[in-house]
């Protein structure tokens, strides 16, 4: 259940803008996944490191199959009308940045 409450988690955040999953593999993933191996290795968990990577591997495959599916319309340019906020062509960005 916790699985899909992270894959939950990680495909509203993909909605939420398609940068933040990459925020969230470096600031909080990647210290996670080290953190349990490290546990799992030393055997203060219960569980082999063998567990740890492949529940991690499932995690990951099960996300960007996700993120895909969410990310779809942006990816195939579904929508040309509207802009993000934080788009290079938004003119509030071009007056910001130039």
């Amino acid at each position: 259940m916790r699985l899909l409450k992270g894959v939950a988690i990680s495909l509203a955040a993909a909605a939420g803008s398609p940068r933040y999953p990459d925020f969230g593999v470096v600031l909080f993933a990647g210290p996670v996944l080290w953190t349990a191996c490290l546990d799992a290795r030393e055997g203060r968990v219960p569980g082999t490191l063998a567990g740890v990577l492949s529940r991690a591997a499932g995690f990951a495959v099960s996300v960007g199959a996700g993120v895909g599916v969410v990310l779809l319309p942006l990816l195939a340019g579904a929508d040309s009308t509207s802009h993000s906020p934080d788009s290079d062509s938004s003119p509030i960005a071009a007056r910001i940045f130039c």
